[in-house]
């Protein structure tokens, strides 16, 4: 999936910089985040990649990327195997480095954070480049999903996943951590209305809650009588919990030529998923093109969530894109505008059940999916995105201005 980002130097503009007396806004920016999180193929992080890259590419950027790898020494295996945080990873030693070279190198107006940020980078940066804004391209608050995670390993096992303690002390990490982060940024930006709150809540500078574009287009369908589809990352606990619930209820209520067809991984989950239920398909990872060919051939895309995870769910996107019809869950529509009168929205797991029955039939395909083609119609363009986006960074960019002045 080509992201269009320029490595290295890149073209510069002689018009960059802030217009704040006309419409004119062409400023550069880096973009810092791990090298696997930049890959151009991937799942859902580098899928929201893409997206906040084609959003800020709208909005007139130029972007430099700031790659970075994490620490592979003993001691930072060692630190990372005792203290697995997501939101308080060890900053690799060169980043800093890494980034001041490229400040002094483009003269970014700022610099934008894809999915990882630390707190004392940041604090220094601030410090020696007062004039540039950094900004967190938000994929979600990490905590959220611990606490989800620590909740549904309590329903699997009838108690608490982690000794409390521990799951107290991690708990808490998490959301300070993330609060001290967000001491030394300019403004967050998010894809889901509960994110906004939540940054809200940590003490975000600025949020601009971005609507969700689409970027996937429509399928060649030739759907299958009885045959649906799930796109799912089986290691996410709400991804898991959601799917197991639907296919229990499912399992009870289903037609005999009912077959759900499930792409993702890891093998290990989908292969015990097949041997408890052996009305699903478990096709394992598939690219781009053998996921569109396949998809072509289901009624409907199964988004089965039943808990707010954190962050936008990239997947449902790509079924908007396609323009298959959707059984899916209010906490499974987050970040998207939806009409429910079009297509409806469950809220338990038997609903969904009898919602995916519904959309299991061939003889209304053509209805089902002219209900996502009025939501797809919802979403804003990339363009239109990227003006809301340039719109809110350039007013972010007067306050920080005035302030100095």
């Amino acid at each position: 999936m080509q992201s269009g980002l320029r490595r290295g130097e890149g073209h510069c503009s002689k018009r960059r910089g802030w217009h704040l007396s006309c419409p004119v806004f062409m400023p550069k920016g880096l973009l810092v985040a791990s090298s696997n999180a930049l890959r151009e193929i991937g799942g859902g992080v580098q899928r929201c990649n893409v997206e906040y890259i084609s959003c800020l590419e709208a909005a007139d950027f130029e972007l430099i990327q700031v790659p970075f790898e994490y620490d592979l020494d003993l001691v930072s295996k060692i630190r990372r195997r005792v203290n697995p945080s997501a939101s308080q990873v060890d900053q690799p030693r060169n980043l800093y480095g890494m980034i001041s070279e490229a400040i002094r190198k483009h003269s970014p107006s700022h610099v934008f954070f894809s999915l990882t940020m630390f707190s004392k980078l940041s604090r220094r940066l601030r410090q020696d480049y007062p004039g540039v804004l950094q900004v967190f391209l938000s994929h979600g608050v990490e905590g959220l999903d611990y606490c989800i995670e620590e909740r549904l390993q309590g329903l699997r096992r009838g108690s608490g996943g982690r000794a409390r303690w521990l799951a107290e002390r991690t708990l808490g990490r998490e959301f300070f951590e993330a609060s001290e982060q967000r001491r030394w940024i300019d403004a967050v930006i998010t894809l889901a209305p509960l994110e906004y709150e939540v940054e809200r809540w940590l003490g975000s500078n600025e949020v601009l809650c971005l609507q969700r574009s689409l970027f996937e287009t429509p399928l060649t369908h030739a759907p299958v009588d009885g045959r649906v589809g799930c796109v799912s990352t089986l290691n996410h606990p709400p991804n898991l919990h959601g799917l197991l619930e639907l296919l229990g209820c499912l399992d009870r209520e289903r037609p005999s030529d009912l077959r759900l067809r499930l792409v993702g991984g890891p093998a290990s989950y989908s292969s015990e998923i097949s041997q408890r239920f052996p009305f699903v398909d478990c096709l394992g990872s598939l690219s781009d093109s053998e996921l569109r060919m396949e998809a072509a051939s289901w009624c409907c895309f199964v988004h089965p969530m039943f808990v707010y995870a954190k962050g936008s769910s990239m997947k449902l996107a790509s079924a908007l894109g396609w323009g298959l019809p959707i059984a899916t869950t209010q906490f499974g529509s987050r970040g998207y505008a939806w009409n429910e009168e079009s297509t409806p929205l469950a809220k338990s797991p038997a609903d969904l059940a009898a919602l995916v029955i519904e959309l299991s039939s061939v003889a209304d395909f053509c209805r089902h999916a002219e209900g996502t083609r009025g939501i797809a119609a919802l979403a804003p363009t990339a363009k239109e995105a990227g003006e809301a986006l340039r719109r809110f960074l350039a007013a972010e960019r007067l306050g920080r201005d005035r302030a100095a002045q």
